[in-house]
């Protein structure tokens, strides 16, 4: 189906830069007429994908480069359903994202670079960053202006300080794809891992990793990456592999070769529950009056040496889960719980 930019062809063809907003104008209501006297929406499309990729095409010549744009951009808010996500967006159509969300992304990028891990602030940078995306496809804009009008009536409704673990489950949410994002929490775990050489407790971290990405609710259908899976499945299809991998060690295991340390005793009996202690040595970790570098070995310690009213002993899996999974009403209850501390020590 021909495209009506004639106009615009002859200005490539005299070589004419002299700026004419008729000649958008002209061009615009021609596209209007045609596509709403076509039958169906098929042909609409098709003549709208037509147009959009004539428009790119002639964006390399510098004569009608900023006329190109401006119909390219009609065409982006106009014509909404029918366009070809796939193609590069309009540089107008990207500066007014870049615009609309300006605050939200100022804010963010200032806490990311002063509260998360240097790499995690990397892999955001399409989010926080997407002026300086150079083959910004429509797609694209239309997965990060979801993101942010999430992020806007799901996140900012929190006073949480922003966290790792939080950002982490935060992204997953919103199904954001990246190989890079992937690789580094699968690493992350990995890392994790290392640390222990028992089987049985690597399957117990693994399994409760399962189960704090499981109960993570999916707010966005469409992945950040149209090529690649989806998050969720993709990290469930992992965690389940070195489950599957930490059974088959534990079947040649032998726990005698290995230094343990005696789990009878004396144990420490709190009237915190298991996530309250959790969150409360993990803010003691973080403040530096805990220097323990392997937060595994703490995690260990907390299972063998304490134990609540309502249980004589604490899982590690649950300690696990609820170290790196703090919920709300857990934070503000140990809250609480130190202003209480400070009083009795006036």
């Amino acid at each position: 189906m021909k495209y009506n930019l004639q106009l615009f062809d002859k200005l490539i063809d005299n070589n004419n830069g002299e700026e004419k907003r008729e000649e958008v104008d002209t061009i615009i209501e021609e596209i209007k007429q045609t596509a709403f006297g076509l039958r169906t929406e098929q042909e609409i499309k098709l003549y709208i994908q037509n147009h959009q990729r004539a428009l790119l095409e002639h964006k390399n010549f510098d004569s009608v480069y900023e006329k190109c744009d401006r119909v390219l951009y009609f065409i982006e808010t106009h014509f909404y359903n029918f366009v070809n996500e796939r193609l590069h967006i309009s540089d107008l159509g990207k500066r007014k994202l870049c615009d609309q969300y300006s605050d939200i992304t100022d804010e963010i990028r200032l806490q990311v670079k002063s509260c998360l891990n240097e790499k995690l602030c990397t892999y955001m940078q399409p989010l926080t960053e997407l002026q300086s995306c150079k083959h910004c496809t429509i797609y694209c804009a239309r997965y990060v202006s979801q993101f942010w009008e999430n992020w806007l009536s799901d996140f900012r409704l929190s006073s949480s300080r922003l966290e790792d673990e939080i950002m982490i489950s935060y992204l997953i949410s919103q199904n954001f794809n990246l190989p890079t994002f992937f690789n580094y929490i699968t690493g992350e775990i990995i890392g994790e891992l290392h640390q222990e050489d028992d089987p049985y407790i690597q399957e117990q971290v693994l399994v409760s990793y399962a189960k704090r990405f499981k109960i993570i609710p999916a707010k966005i259908g469409n992945p950040f990456r149209p090529d690649y899976p989806h998050i969720k499945p993709v990290l469930d299809d992992w965690l389940n592999t070195e489950i599957k991998q930490c059974r088959k060690k534990q079947k040649k295991y032998n726990p005698q070769q290995q230094s343990i340390i005696s789990k009878d005793g004396y144990k420490i009996e709190t009237s915190m529950s298991v996530a309250q202690t959790a969150y409360l040595f993990k803010l003691l970790t973080k403040s530096g009056i805990i220097t323990n570098k392997v937060q595994m070995d703490i995690l260990h310690v907390l299972s063998e040496k304490f134990r609540s009213k309502k249980s004589d002993s604490i899982s590690f899996d649950s300690l696990h889960n609820k170290y790196y999974n703090v919920e709300d009403r857990t934070k503000e209850s140990v809250r609480e719980m130190l202003k209480e501390l400070l009083k009795q020590s006036e």
